[in-house]
């Protein structure tokens, strides 16, 4: 995916498309993090005083700090955010459907208009036995896909798959309420548009995104409706200046 530097000329996204930003946590300095932390709201400052490593608390503000100044630029007040009966985060009398996500060193924020969407992104990571990890969570026509499989292919085609699987329950608002081994995503490609396949309850059509933000990760963004265009831009904090004043 092509990464657009700072490009703000246009923050909301069109009727057919998704915007994701992308921003890098080792960009974010310590004075900046104390201003994108008073832009939470009181609520997500207990929350963010609630993590006990360093790591984490930043990664959080940065994540719902720079949120919050896109939202309150593009809609022109401040989002009034409330939280779904699965957890999911979602805008109250608002047609901007919006997600988050972040690992390590990789924050995504995701805007679309009127279409739910889902974004995740997962660091890759060494862990033991990944075929017996697919076999017990993922779609058994996943995890049999998985296991032909050899590395370094099958790190990068099992946290692609998670990803996937996580943006597509992200874009449901399901939360952990849907097992990861209810529906069927494509496996590959690892970076490209993908096919999803769920139960006849759930929508049908979709654009399912599949794609690297950045060497050592694996990133989805999913949305209930076809062919939506993803605009991918790069966000650091003095584009957030220039949207806030921060």
């Amino acid at each position: 995916m092509n990464w657009l530097d700072d490009s703000l000329a246009q923050t909301c996204p069109a009727d057919n498309e998704v915007i994701c930003w992308r921003m890098l946590l080792d960009r974010i300095n310590d004075a900046q993090l104390l201003v994108l932390y008073e832009r939470l709201a009181p609520e997500e400052r207990v929350r963010a005083d609630s993590f006990i490593k360093s790591v984490d608390r930043n990664r959080y503000i940065a994540a719902h700090g720079s949120l919050r100044i896109l939202m309150r630029h593009i809609l022109g007040i401040e989002a009034e955010i409330s939280i779904n009966a699965f957890g999911k985060p979602q805008l109250l009398n608002s047609p901007l459907q919006f997600n988050l996500s972040h690992s390590g060193n990789v924050i995504l924020l995701a805007f679309s208009l009127n279409n739910p969407v889902g974004i995740d992104v997962e660091e890759r990571r060494e862990i033991k036995d990944l075929d017996s990890i697919a076999g017990s969570y993922f779609h058994e026509l996943e995890a049999e896909a998985l296991s032909k499989l050899d590395q370094p292919l099958l790190s990068q085609a099992f946290f692609s798959c998670w990803a996937k699987k996580e943006a597509v329950i992200k874009a449901l608002g399901l939360g952990l309420s849907m097992p990861l081994n209810a529906f069927e995503v494509e496996i590959f490609p690892i970076e490209g548009m993908c096919l999803t396949k769920l139960p006849d309850r759930f929508p049908q059509d979709w654009t399912l995104k599949a794609f690297n933000p950045l060497e050592g990760y694996a990133a989805a963004i999913a949305s209930p409706a076809l062919n939506l265009k993803v605009r991918a831009v790069d966000l650091n904090y003095a584009a957030l200046q220039q949207l806030a004043g921060v």
